[in-house]
C-alpha cells in the first residue's frame, strides 16, 4: 500500500513538472508580422500580415490590434478574422487625416500575442454641412462628380423613414430610407439625387468595362465602394472601400412589408425613369457587382446618395 502511494505521488509530482515545463516562462509564441496597410481612405484601411512562425502549436485567429494612441496592448481595439499564415484585416470607423497605431495579432490555446507596431494615416476629406439641418457629410471627387460619402440623413416631412437593424435600433449613420418621389428632391441646394448617366460615370471610374454599362454587369468593380469589415453585414463581405464611397447595407422599406434584408442589401436610387421604371443599383458586397436595375413599383424607400458636377 506505501508502494502504490508512493508511486501516485511520484506520478503526481511529473504531472505538475511536465506542465509546468509547458506553460512555463520559456515557452514559444507565435511570431506574426505587419506585411502592408493598404487601401486606406478617410475611414478605413486593410492590414496585411503572416504568421511567420506558429510556435509549435494551430493558431486559432489572426488579427490586428490598433489605437489612435502608440503603445498599443491587448486591451486596445482588437479585430480578428479566421487562422490562416497569410491573413487581411478591416480596419474602419476611422477619423479623417488622423494617425492610427497597429500591431498584428495571433491567437492561439495559450492566449494572444502582438508584433511589432507600425503606423499609418487616414485621408483627408473635404465635407459639407447641410444648412437645413446641420448635418455634415464627407464628400470626395470620384470621376468627373463629386459625390456624398455617407447616405443622406435630412428628415423629409413625408417618403421619410429611419434605417432600422433587425432589434429595430435606429442606425444614424445609415441615413434615412426615401420614396423615388421624395429622393428627387430631398438634396440640399447645390447637390442633386444622380441620375442614370451619374451612376454610369461612377461606374467607368472604379472599372466597370464600357460593353456591361448597359448589360449585364459581372465585373466586381463595386467592393471599391462598399465599407469594410463585418460589423454591420449578416454575411460575408468582400468590400475594399479603397475610393471612401463607404456604402453600407440598408436595407429597403415599404409600407406593407415594413423593413427587409438589413445588414444584406444596398440599393440607392437615381432620378431617371425609362418605360414607367425607375432605375435604382443594388450593391453586391460578396462579388462586387453593381446592378442597374429597373422597378415599375416606386413605393419602396430606398438610401440616397447626393451628387454635383466638379467644377474644380
Amino acid at each position: 500500500m506505501k508502494t502504490v502511494k508512493c508511486f501516485v505521488k511520484i506520478l503526481y509530482s511529473l504531472t505538475i513538472l511536465f506542465f509546468t515545463s509547458c506553460d512555463g516562462p520559456d515557452i514559444k509564441m507565435p511570431v506574426v508580422q505587419i506585411d502592408s496597410i493598404s487601401n486606406i481612405s478617410h475611414n478605413s484601411a486593410f492590414v496585411y500580415a503572416t504568421i511567420v512562425d506558429d510556435g509549435g502549436s494551430t493558431p486559432a485567429f489572426g488579427g490586428a490590434a490598433w489605437s489612435d494612441s502608440p503603445g498599443v496592448t491587448l486591451e486596445d481595439t482588437i479585430t480578428k478574422v479566421g487562422s490562416y499564415i497569410h491573413f487581411n484585416v478591416a480596419i474602419a470607423e476611422l477619423e479623417p487625416y488622423k494617425t492610427y497605431f497597429v500591431r498584428p495579432y495571433c491567437e492561439d490555446h495559450r492566449g494572444g500575442v502582438l508584433g511589432e507596431e507600425i503606423s499609418f494615416t487616414s485621408k483627408s476629406v473635404e465635407t459639407y454641412t447641410d444648412s437645413r439641418d446641420g448635418n455634415v457629410y464627407p464628400v470626395l471627387p470620384l470621376g468627373n462628380l463629386i459625390w456624398f460619402a455617407e447616405n443622406l440623413r435630412f428628415n423629409s416631412e413625408e417618403g421619410c423613414v429611419p434605417v432600422l437593424n433587425d432589434n429595430y435600433t435606429e442606425l444614424t449613420r445609415f441615413g434615412n430610407l426615401y420614396t423615388f418621389e421624395t429622393a428627387q428632391n430631398v438634396c440640399p441646394e447645390g447637390w442633386r439625387l444622380p441620375a442614370d448617366d451619374d451612376w454610369k460615370d461612377l461606374e467607368r471610374f472604379v472599372g466597370v468595362p464600357e460593353e456591361e454599362i448597359d448589360a449585364a454587369r459581372t465585373t466586381d468593380a463595386g467592393l471599391q465602394l462598399i465599407i469594410p469589415g463585418k460589423k454591420y453585414f449578416k454575411y460575408f463581405n468582400n468590400g475594399t472601400n479603397c475610393t471612401g464611397f463607404s456604402a453600407l447595407p440598408a436595407g429597403y422599406y415599404t409600407k406593407d412589408d415594413g423593413y427587409s434584408i438589413f445588414g444584406t442589401s444596398i440599393i440607392f436610387w437615381s432620378n431617371t425613369i425609362t418605360n414607367d421604371e425607375a432605375i435604382k443599383r443594388i450593391f453586391d458586397q460578396d462579388g462586387g457587382i453593381i446592378y442597374r436595375e429597373h422597378v415599375y413599383e416606386t413605393n419602396s424607400y430606398y438610401s440616397v446618395r447626393c451628387v454635383k458636377d466638379n467644377n474644380q
